[in-house]
């Protein structure tokens, strides 16, 4: 992974290097330094991804799309990270759900 792809990523995420240095607990010059490569360390992208909320795979799962939008490769499907994100929302509840079901047909079994 390139500096200048984790910094784009960074970007599309609304994050700024100042910010995600200072959660990462290193200045801003080393961060920016870091990110001159030309491959990252894995371990600051863990370090990064690990601060920001985000699992490591937003680093190696974003690609371009035909459509020039950036989007995640999830299976066969293409999907933008706020559509992503949603469906993560949508998976939480549809497993909540179920949950609440199972203990209701407990309940009712009773």
């Amino acid at each position: 992974m390139t500096g200048d792809r984790v910094k784009e990523i960074l970007d599309e995420l609304g994050l700024s290097q100042r910010s995600v240095a200072k959660k990462i607990n290193e200045s801003p010059q080393k961060l920016s330094a870091a990110l001159q490569s030309e491959d990252v360390r894995s371990g600051l992208l863990e370090k990064i991804a690990e601060a920001i909320g985000e699992d490591m795979s937003i680093f190696y799962n974003v690609c371009k799309s035909s459509n020039s939008h950036n989007s995640v490769n999830n299976g066969n499907l293409l999907i933008n990270p706020e559509m992503s994100k949603a469906l993560d929302i949508l998976n939480d509840q549809l497993a909540k759900k179920d949950e609440q079901i199972s203990g209701l047909i407990k309940a009712l079994n009773r």
